[in-house]
């Protein structure tokens, strides 16, 4: 049995080798951009710092390209950082929102929601009062900011 197939028949995304998805990664083919940062994000997901590392890079190298940026942000949800925060967060204050922005954007403030919340707590407050950020987005975050807050709050009351 190879290496990448533990035991119970599952294939370990710990044991893939990095450089044929790197070189995917920066393809000029959409379906291998999209499926090397999958595995990218997978990689991440199953302690591959440097996996998690090189979509970070990819946010700076594809700045320019929405298309590109989308993968490489569902990607990095599986990474969750202090500086996959930073970064998903300057995303938000970088692209100004638009209807052409919106979706990525939207995609954008999903990740850094969906993170968990002492990783995203300072950042969420951080974007709720952002004057820059529209009316409509800072509520976006003060929501999600006292959603996770009742959450807290309501698993206190369980016990």
């Amino acid at each position: 049995m190879p290496d990448r197939i533990v035991i119970d028949g599952f294939f370990d995304p710990g044991t893939i080798p990095i450089d044929s998805v790197l070189r995917q990664a920066l393809s000029e083919d959409a379906a291998q951009f999209r499926g090397a940062c999958t595995t990218l994000g997978t990689m991440a997901l199953a302690g591959r710092r440097e996996a998690g590392v090189f979509l970070l890079g990819l946010l700076s190298f594809y700045r320019d390209d929405l298309e590109r940026l989308s993968p490489v942000v569902r990607a990095l949800r599986e990474f969750p950082t202090p500086e996959t925060v930073d970064a998903l967060t300057a995303e938000l204050r970088r692209i100004p929102s638009s209807n052409h922005t919106r979706t990525y954007l939207s995609g954008v403030a999903e990740a850094v929601t969906g993170f968990p919340y002492d990783l995203v707590r300072d950042r969420l407050a951080e974007l709720s009062a952002d004057r820059s950020l529209s009316v409509k987005w800072r509520r976006k975050f003060q929501t999600a900011l006292e959603g996770a807050e009742d959450d807290l709050d309501a698993g206190d009351d369980y016990w």
